[in-house]
């Protein structure tokens, strides 16, 4: 029997990836417009998180992991779907956790915190609502 995950689950997962790096962009600039926050941006110090770049880097490969998911998902094949998205999805919500545990975080931040974690969670639900399917030969003779 083989894990089967159709063009149109990959499609649906894939978009959920998009819709999760549109929701970490956004929640960034709308961060822009929070002066005590912005302040503490253009001093390179934000909630004691020292704005180094090493930081920065380490940041953009953590931000760079959803970006790549979205078209990693309809590349990969089945099996490697199912655990990847779920093995990702996993880390992504450490990393929300940890964000939110550190530091005071605005209103604005909880919110979309929220969506991204429903979000991941979505995607863990989808890919692991999997399905078995017999495969056969072409005399169809099962294996």
């Amino acid at each position: 029997m083989d894990l089967i995950f159709s063009s149109v689950e990959k499609n649906l997962v894939s978009k959920l990836w998009v819709s999760l790096t549109v929701n970490y962009i956004f929640c960034d600039v709308f961060s822009l417009y929070d002066s005590v926050f912005l302040n503490e941006l253009l001093n390179g110090n934000v909630g004691g998180i020292e704005f180094t770049e090493s930081f920065l880097l380490g940041f953009s490969v953590i931000m760079e992991i959803p970006m790549l998911m979205i078209i990693i998902t309809m590349i990969l094949n089945n099996k490697a779907f199912r655990i990847i998205n779920i093995s990702v999805s996993i880390l992504m919500i450490i990393v929300q956790i940890v964000s939110l545990a550190t530091g005071t975080n605005s209103k604005h931040y909880i919110f979309f915190s929220i969506i991204e974690i429903g979000i991941l969670l979505l995607i863990i639900y989808l890919v692991s609502k999997y399905r078995y399917e017999e495969k056969t030969t072409g005399n169809n003779h099962k294996k």
